[in-house]
């Protein structure tokens, strides 16, 4: 059953509600177990990742998790317009907030984004 339900995604080219990654079953499972860890490792600190829905607030303390640079530092929130985007400012240490200072801001996706819970 799931065989035919990856088949009829793999073949559908609108592509409106969904995107399909990995090649195979096996990969879109393998995917999703990476998620669910991801998920735990983030309860475990104290952090849950951000909906679509998650209305952000200018100032809020936010923790970056997207793979780079900038993954694991706390960041302060500048705004939060698009839907699908937030702008953050890394914060280095306790002495580097300056709520001024837009031009070190950074554009991540939400999902880029966990908060303390």
């Amino acid at each position: 059953r799931l065989e035919s339900i990856y088949d009829n995604l793999k073949k559908d080219e609108t592509g409106d509600t969904f995107e399909l990654i990995g090649n195979s079953l096996e990969e879109i499972r393998l995917l999703k177990r990476k998620v669910q860890t991801e998920e735990e490792q983030l309860a475990e600190k104290g952090l849950r990742r951000v909906t679509d829905s998650y209305a952000f607030s200018s100032g809020e303390m936010v923790v970056i998790i997207a793979e780079g640079e900038w993954k694991g530092y706390d960041a302060v929130v500048k705004a939060a317009d698009d839907p699908l985007t937030v702008m953050v400012v890394p914060v280095l240490d306790m002495f580097s907030i300056n709520e001024d200072d837009a031009e070190d801001a950074l554009i991540f996706r939400r999902s880029d984004i966990a908060v303390y819970d």
